[in-house]
């Protein structure tokens, strides 16, 4: 498996533990539609689901994770809720987009959660 492809399964498995301790319950991981993927699947306190994108950097050399959400990538989540909404026969009003930026520095993690990026 490639560096890139352990630190992502690294920061998703950091970011599905935090949610935890946020009081979340995980639904599902790597979420496949088509060619979207949604990395992790929540049903959070108010009992939503909550749809959590998960970036990982161990470098500041091409910025901070938080400096990933692009809005290309608030697309891609926003058109990824609503063909999980229609597959999974959801009310797109109990969706949630988030974000979990994680930034490595040696084994110690740094996590920001961003809830609810993005209502619908």
């Amino acid at each position: 498996m490639r560096e890139k492809d352990e630190l992502g399964q690294r920061g998703e498995e950091a970011a599905c533990l935090f949610l935890i301790g946020q009081g979340h319950k995980i639904h599902r991981r790597n979420y496949r539609l088509g060619n979207l993927e949604i990395d992790i699947i929540t049903l959070n306190p108010k009992g939503e689901y909550e749809l959590v994108e998960v970036k990982t950097r161990s470098s500041s050399i091409y910025g901070n994770a938080s400096d990933c959400l692009t809005r290309q990538k608030i697309k891609n989540l926003k058109h990824a809720a609503s063909r999980f909404a229609y597959a999974e026969k959801i009310r797109l009003e109990r969706i949630s987009l988030s974000f979990v930026a994680i930034d490595y520095t040696g084994n110690k993690a740094n996590i920001k959660y961003f809830p609810n990026i993005l209502g619908f």
